[in-house]
């Protein structure tokens, strides 16, 4: 059963690389998100396509049965490069957009949180500008509360918390 999940899994990962801005010197570096920075279709990135980063951090860890990817470099610096294009692309509070922008959506935010810290902790790297960055944002899911109550926001607000404490060992 895992060979049949793997063997799905590893056939969309060129796609997401099909969508990421590979070209280290375009100010859009590391955007997942093909119709703001590539169509120019959308006045800015959606922060969900952002969540790809844990897909290819997964693919660049694990050995899965057939996977090419393991253990390429390019695969870790597309990881780091969307983290990177992250933290220059949410709003100044640590909150990320979505729909419109200045939404700041709670969902949003804690879905890329999640993404994001889960890709760090897989790569198993130490970085302060990083780590900085997670707290802007857990701190801003600590104060912030959905418009309605979503269950599946607050779990994953909950896990990317979680994954916050794991990487930084601040309790609150």
């Amino acid at each position: 059963m895992k060979e049949i999940y793997a063997k799905i899994g590893l056939s969309i990962i060129p796609r997401i690389i099909s969508l990421l801005d590979k070209n280290m010197y375009s100010k859009t570096y590391g955007c997942f998100d093909k119709n703001y920075w590539h169509y120019r279709a959308v006045d800015f990135p959606s922060g969900t396509a952002q969540c790809s980063v844990l897909a290819l951090a997964l693919v660049y860890k694990h050995k899965f049965p057939g996977n090419n990817f393991c253990g390429n470099k390019k695969i870790k610096n597309f990881v780091n490069a969307g983290i990177g294009f992250m933290i220059k692309n949410c709003n100044k509070d640590g909150s990320c957009d979505d729909y419109y922008p200045y939404e700041r959506a709670l969902g949003t935010t804690a879905f890329v949180l999640y993404s994001l810290t889960e890709a760090y902790l897989v790569l198993n790297e130490k970085n302060q500008e990083y780590e900085r960055f997670f707290r802007k944002q857990a701190d801003w899911i600590l104060s912030n509360e959905d418009s309605g109550t979503m269950a599946n926001h607050m779990a994953v607000a909950g896990t990317a918390l979680y994954n916050v404490y794991l990487i930084t060992k601040d309790e609150k």
